[in-house]
């Protein structure tokens, strides 16, 4: 936000969810913590964690003997600096406030505007001006999938294309696309602008890429059905890591590290780590062979990834690939890729109903057969922002932490 003292995103009752625990928990969706993965046992990979001038007055000065004319009225002053703390709602939908006795314009408010609160609504990671970019709304059909491409803004169904790969304003569609960085190595942003979305029960809407989903929307979004930005085992959720390749690390800042192996006839190794996000990642489990072949599991992520506002919008790290013991034929499984992150910004209402689910979990570490398991992805982001935002009873939005590959020893 460009002025984030006054326009706070939690006036718009924005949810954010972070990477949670796995071992297929729902995360709760009104609390953001982080648990942290809890550590496999004998060669299983650790878990990942986964808003006025007054006129002049004039005198004139009457004759000696009889009335003489009046004086004009001064000119009207010149507008005064405004005074205090004043902070004001526009008639055209924008906001001011005073500091030091001037107006400091903070423009349009997209998501509304708010004296009490002090607040001017503009969405997060993007300008005000894309939520008007698209042009019409947008209904999903049924099975199967609708796939939105984060980094080409295609949008498929069954392999039907229903929006071609096209960047501004598909005029058939009426949507809107754009790609944007966000700096600091992180994965960019995939923008989809339109009027409306709705989603409705037993449909799927899936995002694909490498950067993360951003949905903005000049209207209302209605979700009864699934929106996912899920990892799938190795392959990372858009705006998210993959997981580590056999026998190395996973990927991003808060990537699982990995166990350790002996070149000896028991073939001992230790699990991998899960990655982290705000919390660490779980470490993987430690191996039971006795000295000098007993193997402390690999560490989890460090917990020092994402922000609570969820700026910059950015997915789980990867988990650690499954341990290769050298010199014993080991078949060692990927790490799980890191859950994607995805933003959904709606200038009406926004309604996720009690059939409605938003998926952004961390994959699973895959199973090796003689090492250490690989450690599971962490899960990723959920950014919900509008004036009104609804989650009804029995909705579920998760963005678990995936779980450790077994490991297997000799």
């Amino acid at each position: 936000m460009r002025a984030p003292t006054f326009r706070m995103l939690s006036w718009a009752a924005a949810l954010a969810a972070v990477g949670a625990t796995a071992c297929g928990r729902d995360w709760d969706k009104y609390d953001p913590r982080l648990a942290e993965g809890t550590g496999g046992s004998q060669g299983t990979g650790g878990q990942g964690t986964g808003g006025q001038g007054t006129g002049g007055q004039g005198t004139g000065a009457g004759g000696a003997d009889s009335g003489g004319t009046g004086g004009t009225g001064g000119a009207g002053g010149a507008q005064p600096p405004c005074a205090g703390d004043t902070f004001e709602c526009l008639p055209n939908g924008s906001a001011h406030h005073c500091v030091n006795d001037a107006w400091v314009e903070l423009g349009p408010c997209p998501l509304g505007c708010d004296v009490g609160s002090r607040s001017c609504g503009v969405p997060s990671n993007v300008g005000a001006a894309e939520l008007l970019a698209g042009s019409s709304p947008l209904v999903l059909a049924g099975a199967p999938d609708t796939v939105f491409d984060t980094d080409t803004g295609e949008i498929t169904r069954g392999g039907n294309q229903l929006r071609p790969p096209v960047v501004g304003l598909d005029p058939s569609t009426g949507i809107a696309f754009a790609t944007h960085a966000q700096g600091g190595g992180e994965p960019g942003l995939g923008v989809f602008s339109m009027d409306g979305l709705t989603v409705p029960a037993g449909t799927t809407l899936r995002g694909a890429g490498t950067n993360a989903l951003v949905l903005l929307v000049d209207g209302d979004v209605t979700l009864h059905g699934l929106v996912t930005v899920a990892a799938s085992s190795q392959s990372a959720g858009p705006g998210g890591y993959a997981g580590g390749a056999a026998g190395a690390p996973g990927d991003g800042s808060c990537g699982g590290l990995l166990g350790s192996g002996t070149p000896v006839s028991n073939g001992c190794a230790s699990g991998s780590g899960g990655a982290g996000h705000p919390a660490g990642g779980g470490p993987g489990g430690a191996s039971t062979c006795s000295a000098p072949d007993a193997h402390v599991g690999g560490l989890g992520g460090p917990g020092a990834c994402g922000t609570p506002e969820l700026v910059p919008l950015v997915g789980g790290s990867g988990g650690g690939g499954g341990v290769v013991i050298p010199n014993f034929g080991s078949l060692a499984g990927p790490g799980g890729g890191g859950g994607g992150a995805v933003q959904i910004t709606a200038t009406g209402t926004l309604t996720v109903s009690g059939t409605g689910r938003i998926h952004a979990g961390g994959g699973g570490g895959g199973e090796t057969v003689t090492g250490g398991g690989a450690g599971g992805g962490a899960g990723g982001a959920i950014l919900l922002e509008a004036p009104a935002v609804t989650v009804a009873t029995g909705a579920i939005l998760a963005a678990n932490g995936g779980g450790g590959g077994a490991g297997d020893c000799t």
